[in-house]
Parts: structure tokens; sequence; C-alpha cells
């Protein structure tokens, strides 16, 4: 479906500062995922924004609204060059219109797709402009017709720049736009960011490619924001949708600069209860009195790795194995554990080691544990903070206000395309005044949609 260009503008500023306009028509997957959470959802997003580096060149094909180009826009600075391609019509309006009152004169924004030749083709449209794709250029098939442009010639016609980072979304295309990069990316060896999976189907043809081409592929730990090395063939949690890739000199920058860690070591050795009081009493929620003793010492040993691995000034090395510690401990006893406030300690640090599927687990059987005991009691500290307000002690309903929340913001994506899971319970959690900011948002989407307020 493509959005009428007399559609109007929704603006909302991101977190660099930037402002972006959508359709304002909720049935739009940016604009519904834009005021449900502020930002775009996915994890890389934030690395881009932390790695890219000022002055740097960057490629974003499938830029759709444009939550990477004005990423990429925002971090580099003026003197950064970005190419944008995105070839939906009324898609490329809205970004022209961000870019317009951005100021960001220097992105080349260009209204074409990308793939191994040029010409024409025809753009399957999707229910939402995320989801269109390049069709083999069958008339009959329902789109419009498109511009077609390989990299390589775009990189040729510019004099060869020197570029930092692609990043890839061509709904399924990938293969065939890498076809068309090969001589750019062996001159240049960018990172690159590719759609892991179309629909739900690993992308082992573009894993495949990338590796013939001498690129190594790449997973983001989201937690401590490190690349570590990704295997296709084994496990892959449900919910990594990206990879990234580069060839061995890339690699070794990465590495010297702190960005990638290939070998795990030991992690650092634990902390005291009094110490743990401290950074907990910050991050997350400490009791009055807090019971360390009921406590297993296998988490306490997990919870000190996690706080080592959320150092400021310790090196990216010793953070990963701070952060694969802590997963491999809470994993070897959450089987054993009842309690709901170390199930969420648990569920916490599986998050932030990139284990989404594991952390939902236990976070569930968490939630399930405290709403179905009524002798439940908040004792023992915790890495999930409570819903409270700021000079309220850490209590039950906080607890349970912010293990529900949780677990409705992690088990999809997005809520536009599943509904609220627990919405009779959030409903409720807000009737006895605790939600969550990001549960009062979804909510009262949920609302306007239920009103019949979708679309403007």
């Amino acid at each position: 479906m493509q959005t009428p260009s007399n559609t109007p503008l929704w603006w909302t500023t991101l977190p660099d500062g930037s402002s972006i306009a959508v359709p304002d028509d909720l049935t739009v997957m940016s604009r519904w995922v834009l005021e449900e959470q502020g930002d775009w959802f996915e994890d890389e997003l934030r690395f881009v924004r932390r790695w890219f580096p000022q002055g740097g060149i960057a490629i974003d094909v499938g830029a759709n609204y444009g939550v990477y180009t004005l990423a990429l826009a925002a971090k580099g600075g003026s003197k950064t060059r970005v190419a944008s391609f995105e070839p939906t019509p009324a898609v490329v309006e809205c970004l022209r219109a961000s870019l317009d009152r951005n100021g960001f004169s220097h992105v080349e924004l260009i209204e074409a797709a990308v793939s191994d030749r040029s010409g024409r083709g025809r753009l399957r449209l999707g229910s939402t402009s995320e989801l269109s794709e390049l069709d083999s250029g069958a008339s009959e098939v329902e789109g419009v017709d498109v511009d077609l442009v390989f990299l390589d010639q775009w990189w040729i016609d510019r004099n060869r720049p020197d570029v930092d980072f692609l990043k890839l979304d061509a709904e399924g295309a990938e293969v065939e736009v890498l076809a068309g990069a090969g001589r750019m990316l062996e001159a240049c060896d960018p990172l690159l960011l590719c759609e892991l999976k179309h629909g739900e189907d690993v992308n082992l043809s573009m894993c495949a490619a990338l590796r013939r081409s001498g690129r190594e592929l790449l997973r983001l730990v989201p937690g401590p924001q490190i690349l570590v090395p990704f295997d296709e063939g084994g496990p892959i949690d449900g919910y990594q949708m990206n990879i990234l890739a580069c060839g061995p000199e890339r690699a070794r920058r990465l590495e010297d600069d702190g960005w990638l860690v290939r070998s795990i070591g030991t992690a650092a050795g634990s902390c005291s209860h009094e110490e743990l009081s401290s950074w907990i009493a910050d991050h997350g929620d400490l009791p009055e009195p807090a019971d360390w003793s009921g406590m297993p010492a296998d988490l306490v040993e997990a919870i000190s790795c996690l706080v080592a691995a959320t150092s400021s000034t310790a090196a990216a090395s010793a953070r990963m194995s701070a952060t694969t510690r802590a997963f491999e401990l809470a994993a070897a006893i959450v089987e054993d554990l009842q309690e709901p406030a170390m199930l969420a300690s648990c569920a916490e640090i599986a998050y932030f080691a990139g284990e989404r599927t594991k952390g939902n687990a236990w976070l569930a059987r968490g939630t399930e544990s405290i709403f179905g005991d009524p002798h439940a009691r908040h004792r023992h500290p915790c890495l999930l903070r409570g819903v409270r307000g700021e000079s309220e002690p850490p209590d039950l309903l906080g607890l349970r206000t912010a293990m529900l929340s949780r677990l409705e913001t992690r088990l999809v994506w997005s809520n536009q395309f599943h509904g609220l899971q627990n919405a009779k319970l959030l409903r409720l959690s807000a009737a006895m005044g605790r939600l969550d900011p990001a549960i009062d948002r979804r909510l009262k989407l949920e609302s306007r949609v239920l009103r019949g307020q979708a679309r403007p």
C-alpha cells in the first residue's frame, strides 16, 4: 500500500535530536512505532549512533522514512556524506521533508531501488512501505515502476568515495544488491548492516554471499553494544533481526577501537553486597531490608558480572567476558528459581546478553509467580526497577507492574500487529496509580484504534 501524497505529515523528534516526518496514519508501521516507542526498535540503530565516525561516508539502501539516514547525518556532522536510496515516491516526499527541516544538505536522496543492474523495475507495494519489495519486473504485479541502480556505478560516478558504512534493507534482494557492489566493497571494506531474515526465513544465501566475498559475519550484543562473531549454522535467537559484516581490515580497526571482541577472557571478580546494593539502588530495585542471604551465590555472582559489564572504564573484552559469564550463571540456575525478583533479574541479564527469547520465558515465569501468589513479598534485590515515583520506596506493586510492562514490551517488536497481550492487567495497574510510560503510550494507541481513529 502506498500512502497518498496528500496524507498530512506527523512530526516527531528522535533521541539524537533530529526531526522525522511520517504520514499521520497509524496503519503505517513507522508512524505507529515512533509514537509507541519514541524511536525505531532496532538495537543496531543505537550502535550506529555511537559508532559512526565524524565526517564518515555512508549508504542507506532501502531508507524508508529515514531513521538510519537521519541518524547517520546527525552523528557524522555536516562534513559527512550520506547516500539515501528509496524508491517509493510517497515515502521519498516524507524523507525529503525531514532532510529539509533538519538542514541535512549533506544527504544525497536518490529515488531508486538498488539491484545488480541499472534500468527499470517493478516495486511490489506491501501492506506498509517497510514491506515493499522489488519484483522481477512483471508488469501485472500491483505496484509502481521504479528506476534501478547498482552501487558500483553510483560509486564510480562519484569518484570512488571511501565508504565507511552500508545499511542494506532490500526485503530479500540483498544478494542482488551485493552482486552490484563488488568493486566498491573490495575497495572500501565498509561495515555492512543487513537484514538477517526475510519474513521468518533466515537469509542463508546472503550469509553465503558475504562469506564468499571474504567478509566476517558479526552480531551485536545489545547490552554492552559490542560486536561478536556470528555463526549462521548455530542457534539463532528468534528476535535477532540483523547481522553485520566486514572484511579483515575493517574488523581489525573495529577490534582496535573496542567495538569488536572475538575471544572471551575471564570475567571480573565478585562485588561485595555493599557494592551491589549501591549499584542496584541506582539501577534496579533494592527493598529495605534487602535479603541477599536468600539468594543463590551464583545469582549474586551473575549480578556482579553484569555490574562489571556496564563499567564505562573497562575494556571491551572485559565487558564482553562479564556479559557472557553473567548469562551462563543465570542460565545454569534459573530453572531452580521460584522467586519473582530473582527470575526478573535473570531475564534482565538475558536481555543484556542478546538472549531475548530466553529472557521472555524467564520473565513470563516470574510474572506468573508474582501474580499467582497472594502471599508474595518483595524482599530480594532485583535488576528490574519497579514502577514507582522518585521518592517512593520499592514495593510489590511496583515490581509487579514493572515485570508485566517489561514482558509486554519485549514479547513483540511492536504492538501494532498483535495488540496488547495483557491489556486488562495493564489497565488495572494504571487504575492503581502505577503505569510505565511505555505502556501508557501503547494503551493510548490501542484506545485510538478501538475508537476508529487509526487514520487522521
